[in-house]
């Protein structure tokens, strides 16, 4: 009797940390599209625009951790790139929350004496519209190393973002 015990309460210590791990009731990850830019037309100068996308999947079961590639098209074709983007959803792909995030880039020209690359700190706010998860997206940016790190100021942008 005293071996059947101990054989159930073994179980038990390894049964139970799986089961509470185990998401039973989850609403799956979603992977996120999201796209933003900017457009500027300066009084007797050239426009000046901007668009950024990228596509981040997620790496767990809730949603909290997204990476992904992320294009940067520009009016200054010096400044085009390509990279990652790598975010923390608090609350998931499911609903509305806050996150924080990173992303690198590599400019797709060179320019002399000038920083190939850029890495830039972000945090903002989604925010779902209906069921389906997809809605906004607004943040603050700014880099941190490589291309503009130099800035003083953070970068304040709004996109859409679409949950699949």
């Amino acid at each position: 009797m005293k071996r059947l015990l101990v054989a159930f309460c073994m179980l038990a210590l390894v049964a139970v940390p799986v089961m509470a791990a185990t998401p039973t009731h989850r609403i799956p990850a979603k992977s996120e599209l999201t796209l933003s830019g900017s457009y500027e037309k300066p009084k007797g100068e050239a426009a000046v625009y901007s668009v950024d996308g990228a596509l981040a999947l997620p790496l767990n079961a809730g949603g909290n951790i997204l990476l992904g590639p992320k294009l940067h098209y520009d009016s200054d074709d010096t400044k085009q790139a390509a990279g990652a983007v790598l975010e923390v959803n608090f609350l998931g792909t499911s609903k509305s929350g806050p996150y924080i995030g990173a992303n690198g880039l590599y400019d797709l020209k060179a320019v002399a004496s000038t920083e190939r690359y850029t890495i830039a700190a972000d945090a903002g706010l989604k925010i779902a519209l209906g069921k389906g998860g997809s809605g906004f997206k607004v943040f603050a940016e700014k880099p941190v190393a490589g291309r503009g790190k130099d800035e003083t100021y953070l970068t304040y942008n709004a996109g859409l973002l679409v949950r699949f």
